[in-house]
């Protein structure tokens, strides 16, 4: 996370460069392989504080380490795309970029949606860090269901473009305070947040992705708004609170995901 690559830089460059050098090396001795989804993050683009939405080929960058490492993960990728799956027969390989996931059972500290749901459990109000912060949210089921189509399609072709957004439509990059505020009704007990100062690093602070790649080239399209997907997360959370089979819980709501038509 990106708090966590300000608190351990060496370590945040290990896991995601090094670590992605590691598995894609391992992958290159390995004969049944057929598709390889390296999944980055929409923190990976050269962030100009725009309202431009992000396609795939903007350029990359990244102010805090954690953006930067993952943007040198694509640079990475891309290289070993060119340099050893080019020939014939070999596997298909393609990054993934995906907005600000959100969901049940998310327990990370300093997220939004994790710390919002811990001190509404508490009756204590929600700090946001950056309440004008306008992120991509979206459930973790749409990007799933985007790298499971993308990762189909590279089986069979090799030679798809090799990076691809995943993120929600544009009406649904809002502020953390719109987020928050929609959490706090869905919430059935008092609920209020308020802005905090305290050990703040740099962060972007307006952030949205152009999927219309996967739309186009994978038919992929969110199905859940952002106001269904907050339902969803807030749903999870009530039923753990509840001491529920939570595998059952999760299962139900993939099986209500997979059914949903696309919103148009």
């Amino acid at each position: 996370m990106v708090s966590e690559g300000y608190s351990d830089p060496v370590g945040t460059y290990a896991s995601n460069v090094t670590g992605t050098l590691n598995l894609l090396q391992a992958a290159r001795k390995l004969d049944n392989l057929r598709a390889i989804v390296v999944v980055t993050t929409d923190k990976c683009y050269e962030n100009r504080e725009s309202s431009h939405a992000y396609r795939e080929g903007d350029p990359l960058g990244g102010y805090d380490p954690y953006s930067s490492s993952k943007a040198c993960a694509e640079i990475l990728t891309h290289s070993w795309r060119r340099s050893f799956f080019s020939s014939p027969g070999s596997p298909g390989i393609a990054t993934a970029r995906a907005g600000n996931v959100i969901g049940g059972g998310d327990w990370a500290d300093k997220r939004l949606i994790p710390d919002i749901l811990r001190a509404f459990s508490t009756r204590s109000p929600a700090l946001l860090r950056h309440p004008e912060a306008v992120r991509p949210w979206q459930h973790v089921l749409e990007p799933l269901a985007g790298y499971l189509l993308l990762a189909e399609e590279l089986c069979t072709n090799a030679l798809l473009p090799s990076a691809w957004n995943f993120g929600p439509e544009l009406e649904d990059c809002v502020a953390a305070s719109a987020v928050a505020d929609a959490m706090a009704s869905l919430w059935p007990e008092p609920a209020t947040w308020q802005g905090t100062t305290s050990g703040i690093p740099h962060e972007a602070g307006l952030l949205r992705l152009d999927a219309s790649l996967a739309k186009e080239k994978l038919q992929w399209h969110s199905k859940w708004s952002l106001k269904e997907a907050l339902r969803q997360t807030v749903n999870w959370q009530l039923a753990w609170r509840r001491d529920e089979d939570m595998q059952a819980v999760s299962l139900d709501q993939i099986r209500c995901y997979s059914q949903q038509p696309h919103e148009k």
